[in-house]
């Protein structure tokens, strides 16, 4: 959770969650504020757009979500980085390059079929 008033900003992380957790929602929350995201929760419930059943992108919340989570993917596994280790490795072990870059393993995972390292590393 970013938190924002007058001169005073924090992010706030559960604890409880693992330590990769807290470190991309710390970088998710980055990504909102070094966007100028709207905070939606202030403005009281608002009404999600769905288009057979699923979220769209023209929901602004949703949208910026999907920003601040694309950022916090870049900052924590650039993808000049990852790209170096695939193609060094061989075959992708997600658990030893979820370990190097201090994310989930569903995170890397994520990251590499975001940027078509997934499928490009299967069409080998």
């Amino acid at each position: 959770m970013l938190l924002i008033r007058e001169d005073a900003k924090a992010i706030g992380v559960n604890q409880h969650h693992a330590y990769t957790r807290q470190r991309f929602t710390i970088a998710h929350e980055l990504g909102h504020y070094l966007s100028g995201h709207e905070d939606f929760s202030v403005r009281g419930k608002q009404e999600k757009i769905r288009v057979d059943g699923q979220f769209n992108w023209a929901d602004p919340e949703q949208r910026q979500e999907q920003e601040a989570n694309e950022f916090a993917a870049e900052l924590l596994m650039p993808e000049k980085l990852i790209r170096q280790d695939v193609a060094a490795a061989g075959p992708i072990d997600a658990s030893a390059l979820a370990k190097r870059y201090e994310v989930s393993e569903q995170a890397l995972w994520i990251q590499l079929v975001d940027l078509k390292i997934a499928v490009e590393y299967a069409r080998r």
